[in-house]
């Protein structure tokens, strides 16, 4: 599982990683679904106004979950509220359609990078941003890092290498201790 900050306007700046853990059998789990709340994205978005009207009596944040849910993404929607907590869970008596979806999916576009970014904006700090070069396996950090998977050959060459070198270490270690006992004489 990879717990990441998901929601349609962090959706396709996102997929690179998304489609690489998709590859890789490692579910996404979304967290700031319903955009932590921020009233300009979850009560007055023009495009949630839009969907709304289409799924009457569903809630902005019910449909944002259920785009979630619609990507397989596994949520954790928040809330102290028991009346919200029971409105979140009321996702399965409907479903987006494709449009919509892709409505949703492009929502980011139109938005200005740093406004899409909302746990960056709440803390000062996205780990995503940070682990993301990691994720899609950018070797610049270890000479030898191929990503996830290892080529074996160049493992072993690698540990050979370093066996040699402990081996000279060693070598000179005792060359030195000869000569300071020879020093000694």
């Amino acid at each position: 599982v990879n717990q990441i900050e998901m929601h349609p306007l962090v959706y396709k700046y996102r997929l690179p990683l998304i489609e690489y853990c998709q590859r890789h059998n490692i579910w996404i789990q979304a967290y700031g679904s319903l955009m932590h709340g921020y009233p300009e994205w979850l009560s007055s978005a023009p495009l949630l106004a839009e969907l709304q009207q289409r799924y009457q009596k569903k809630t902005n944040a019910q449909i944002l979950l259920r785009w979630a849910l619609q990507h397989d993404f596994l949520i954790i929607p928040k809330s102290s509220k028991p009346a919200r907590i029971l409105e979140n869970s009321r996702l399965f008596d409907f479903e987006l359609s494709k449009e919509d979806m892709n409505k949703l999916d492009d929502w980011g576009d139109s938005v200005d990078e740093e406004e899409r970014n909302l746990y960056e904006k709440d803390w000062g700090w996205n780990p995503i941003d940070d682990a993301t070069k990691i994720h899609l396996g950018d070797t610049s950090y270890w000479p030898h890092y191929e990503g996830v998977t290892w080529a074996e050959d160049d493992y072993e060459e690698d540990e050979e290498e370093e066996d040699e070198e402990e081996e000279e270490e060693e070598e000179e270690e005792e060359e030195d201790e000869e000569d300071d006992e020879n020093a000694e004489l």
